[in-house]
């Protein structure tokens, strides 16, 4: 589930992602829960922290540290019993509960 979300993400296609493809689907996603829409900056400052080669984009490992750290306890805790959260489908990105 978490790389079909990875492949929807990387509107590019050249199995990375960049911070404007992560701000994007970050904005999706926290319109579609409700959230406070997280600032530029804090996308960034997390994109940042996550790049571990340092090469200004994520791949799939980075990625899935990303949506762990930004979204995790938020959907679960918050919008979603475990049992009931399969997938949340916003436009073509779906996030599982095993990214």
């Amino acid at each position: 589930m978490c790389q079909t979300v990875f492949d929807e993400i990387d509107t590019e296609k050249n199995k990375t992602i960049s911070i404007t493809e992560l701000e994007n689907a970050t904005k999706k996603l926290a319109e579609q829960f409700k959230m406070a829409q997280p600032t530029k900056e804090e996308i960034q400052k997390e994109f940042k922290s996550i790049d571990q080669n340092k090469d200004k984009t994520l791949d799939f490992k980075e990625f899935k540290t990303y949506m762990r750290s930004l979204f995790g306890k938020h959907l679960q805790y918050s919008y979603f019993s475990m049992a009931h959260m399969n997938f949340i489908d916003i436009g073509q990105v779906r996030v599982g509960n095993r990214c």
